[in-house]
C-alpha cells in the first residue's frame, strides 16, 4: 500500500469505513458525499442517497424531484414524485368527469429517501420491486413501456393531449353533474340511467327508439314547408275524446279513406264543414261511391261549357250486360247560366227536366207551354179515348165533350 496522503488509492480487499468487519469492497456505516461518483456495478443504499446536483439516468439528466401536483413549472429538468403525477392526473380527471375518486396509479413506491449530487447509471435503475432504464420525455408516451418514466413536461403533454382529444379544447369540462358549461365531443355514449338536457337535443343522425317513446308537452317536427314527417305503422290518439284532433287546415295530396267508420264533418262557427275544389276544366272535383247500393256520386265543374254537374250514378254492370246503355246514369243536375236543369237517365239535361225513359205519374200532370213526347208528337186513341205520349202507359184525360165532337184535345 503506498503512503498516505496519495492521489490513487488501491485497495486489494474490503474497505469498511465506520466498520471494522466490512462485508463488501467498499462497506460505508453513515452518510457518503460526493461531486463525481461513478459505479460499473451494482450500488446498494440501505439508508438515504443525496444528489447535489443532476442525477442522469439514460441520455436524461434531472436537477430535482417535484412534489408539485400541478406541475407549474412543466420542466423536463424535474421528475414528479408519485404524488405529484397522481395529484395532478386526479385533478385534470376531476376537472373533466367531476369523479373525486379517480386515480392515476404508478407502479412501484419507493420505501426510503434517496439524495444524491449526480447520479449516473448505465444500467437499469429499480425502485422497490420495479426497475428502469431511462427518463422519457416523449409526450406521447409511444412505447408504453414500464422500463421508463416519463418527465414532468412529458406527463403534462400526455394528459393534455388526451383531454384535448376528449373535449376538443384545453379547458373543456364534461360536467357528469349540474349543468355542463363548455361542449362535449365523445364517439359513443351510453346511458344507463335518465338523460336530461335543459337545452336542445340536436341529433344530425337517426334518432332510433327501441321502445315506446313518451315526450310530455309539445313536439314541433320540421322547420321549413317542404321537409317531410314519416311514419310507417298506425297513429293512434291519446286525446281524451278518443279522436285524432286536427286544429288547422289538413291537406294531402294523396287519397284520404276512412275505414271501418263514419266520416263526420260538423262546426259551429257559421262555415261550410265540407268544401272540396278542384281546378281545371272538366275535372271530377268530388266523387261518392256507395259500395253497398252500388251508387256513385259525382260533382264536376265544366268550365268550358260554364256548367256545375251533379250527378247520381248507377255502377252497376247493366250496361255491360247490354240491358239498358243509359240505366247507369240515374239522375244529373246541371247548374248553369239558364238557372239550372234536371235529367233523369241523362248525363246533358237540355231542359229544365229532361227525362231518358217512362215518367208514371199519380197524381196531376201539368204544363203552361205545350207538351209534347220524345218525338214532339202526341197521339190520341179513339179507341180508349186515352192520349200516349211516346209509350204504351197512357194518359187518361177525363172530359165532358161527347165522342163525336169535332173538337180535337191538345195539351
Amino acid at each position: 500500500m503506498s503512503s498516505w496522503p496519495d492521489p490513487t488509492l488501491t485497495v486489494d480487499g474490503k474497505v469498511g469505513i465506520g466498520t471494522e468487519t466490512p462485508s463488501q469492497e467498499l462497506d460505508v456505516i453513515g452518510d457518503i458525499s460526493a461531486k463525481n461518483l461513478t459505479l460499473q456495478g451494482s450500488l446498494t443504499i440501505d439508508k438515504n442517497l443525496t444528489v447535489g446536483g443532476n442525477f442522469q439516468l439514460g441520455t436524461l439528466s434531472i436537477n430535482t424531484f417535484s412534489s408539485d401536483g400541478n406541475l407549474a413549472d412543466n420542466s423536463n429538468l424535474a421528475v414528479p414524485t408519485e404524488q405529484a403525477v397522481k395529484t395532478y392526473v386526479d385533478n385534470e380527471i376531476t376537472k373533466v368527469n367531476n369523479a373525486l375518486d379517480t386515480k392515476a396509479a404508478l407502479n412501484g413506491a419507493a420505501s426510503q429517501d434517496f439524495a444524491t449530487n449526480n447520479l449516473t447509471v448505465s444500467g437499469n435503475f429499480q425502485l422497490g420491486t420495479l426497475s428502469i432504464k431511462e427518463f422519457s420525455e416523449d409526450g406521447n408516451l409511444t412505447d408504453s413501456s414500464n422500463s421508463a418514466i416519463p418527465t414532468e413536461q412529458a406527463v403534462k403533454t400526455y394528459v393534455d393531449n388526451q383531454i384535448t382529444q376528449v373535449n376538443n379544447a384545453l379547458d373543456t369540462k364534461a360536467a357528469l353533474n349540474g349543468t355542463a358549461s363548455q361542449n362535449f365531443a365523445t364517439n359513443n355514449l351510453s346511458v344507463g340511467g335518465n338523460l336530461r338536457v335543459s337545452g336542445n337535443l340536436e341529433v344530425q343522425g337517426d334518432l332510433i327508439a327501441r321502445d315506446t317513446e313518451h315526450i310530455a308537452g309539445n313536439v314541433s317536427l320540421g322547420d321549413a314547408d317542404n321537409d317531410e314527417v314519416k311514419i310507417t305503422g298506425v297513429i293512434r290518439s291519446g286525446h281524451s275524446s278518443g279522436a285524432l284532433r286536427i286544429d288547422d287546415a289538413l291537406h294531402t295530396s294523396g287519397a284520404f279513406t276512412v275505414d271501418g267508420g263514419s266520416a263526420n264533418f260538423d262546426t259551429s262557427d257559421g262555415k261550410y264543414p265540407l268544401i272540396i275544389s278542384r281546378l281545371g276544366s272538366a275535372n271530377q272535383a268530388a266523387k261518392i261511391s256507395v259500395h253497398d247500393s252500388l251508387m256513385t256520386f259525382h260533382y264536376i265543374n265544366d268550365e268550358a261549357s260554364n256548367s256545375i254537374w251533379f250527378r247520381l250514378q248507377n255502377t252497376d254492370t247493366e250496361t255491360g250486360r247490354g240491358i239498358n246503355a243509359n240505366d247507369n246514369v240515374v239522375m244529373t243536375l246541371r247548374g248553369d247560366s239558364t238557372g239550372g236543369k234536371v235529367g233523369i237517365g241523362t248525363t246533358n239535361p237540355n231542359a229544365k227536366l229532361d227525362v231518358s225513359g217512362d215518367i208514371q205519374a199519380t197524381g196531376k200532370l201539368s204544363s203552361q207551354e205545350q207538351l209534347s213526347s220524345q218525338d214532339g208528337k202526341v197521339r190520341r186513341d179513339f179507341v180508349t179515348w186515352n192520349t200516349r205520349v211516346g209509350t204504351s202507359n197512357p194518359i187518361h184525360i177525363k172530359t165532358n165533350i161527347p165522342k163525336k165532337s169535332s173538337v180535337m184535345y191538345r195539351i
